[in-house]
């Protein structure tokens, strides 16, 4: 199986572990927590490392589409990130995975 990946962004320990439970439920075999509050994708400095690191059709999870990002400008933007680098996301408690093939023109 290709690689999943799991992302959290919070600073409450208690979600921390909830997200966790569920992710790795999920079959991420690594989790990186972002522990501040950021609002735009270049500030979330995990999830731009993670993003680095990660080779095609490997997987993101997170619990739900929020956790990425408050607003929808910068969702699409990591959304189109995502696709140019053939990453999968995938949103565990909203039952949604992106394959790729859907572009947003």
């Amino acid at each position: 199986a290709m690689k999943k990946i799991g992302y959290i962004r919070t600073t409450i320990k208690k979600e921390i572990e909830e997200q966790s439970e569920i992710l790795i439920a999920a079959g991420c075999s690594k989790i990186f927590v972002e522990a501040k509050e950021s609002i735009d994708f270049k500030s979330k400095i995990k999830l731009s490392q993670m993003i680095d690191t990660m080779q095609d059709k490997e997987t993101i999870a997170v619990t739900r589409l929020s956790i990425l990002s408050s607003s929808v400008q910068s969702l699409l933007e990591l959304m189109h990130i995502l696709e140019q680098k053939k990453i999968i996301l995938e949103v565990v408690e909203q039952n949604f995975i992106s394959s790729g093939i859907h572009t947003l023109n």
